[in-house]
């Protein structure tokens, strides 16, 4: 008679047990860390700062060491993009000994770019690092922006400026 056979409890409980243990797995997630990504949109050689990064949870593994640093952007930083190692680079664009002076900085040149800067009035000439993009000032006139310049070249350059009769020369 087949209803006197034991029931296979031996084999319900493994397969409960093995139920049990995949749902267990599933819910369970991949190991996390945090990872900062970019909270704003940051020009080649605007500095990154602390303020501009959201750390979230991402699984281990799954992207490449975040940079150690944090200083000038190396490229054009979107956002919502990981802070990976090639994206900032250690230490100032702007050498030792120079000085930043306002200018009327094209918006196409962003910073680290190197231009050159001519006086009108007596033809003096000197190279400079853009320190920060042309903001276009809404009256119509010039985007103004901020170019560093070897020391000696700090006041000539500062009064062209002042006068509007500095040219600033981007390569293309």
């Amino acid at each position: 008679m087949l209803w006197l056979d034991r029931p296979p409890y031996l084999r319900w409980l493994a397969a409960s047990t093995l139920v049990v243990l995949a749902l267990g797995l599933e819910v369970s997630g991949p190991d996390l860390e945090p990872y900062p990504f970019v909270q704003r949109s940051i020009a080649a050689g605007e500095a990154v700062a602390v303020d501009d990064l959201e750390w979230r949870d991402v699984p281990v593994g799954i992207l490449p060491e975040p940079s150690a640093v944090i200083g000038p952007a190396a490229r054009k930083l979107e956002v919502g993009e990981p802070l990976i190692a090639g994206a900032v680079r250690a230490g100032s664009m702007i050498p030792d000994g120079w000085w930043v002076v306002p200018a009327p900085i094209p918006a196409a040149a962003s910073p680290g770019v190197t231009v050159r800067l001519i006086s009108v009035d007596d033809g003096f000439a000197v190279d400079g690092i853009v320190a920060a993009s042309g903001v276009d000032t809404g009256f119509g006139d010039e985007a103004i922006g901020a170019v560093a310049v070897p020391e000696e070249a700090a006041v000539r350059v500062s009064l062209a400026a002042s006068s509007n009769r500095l040219v600033v020369l981007v390569a293309p």
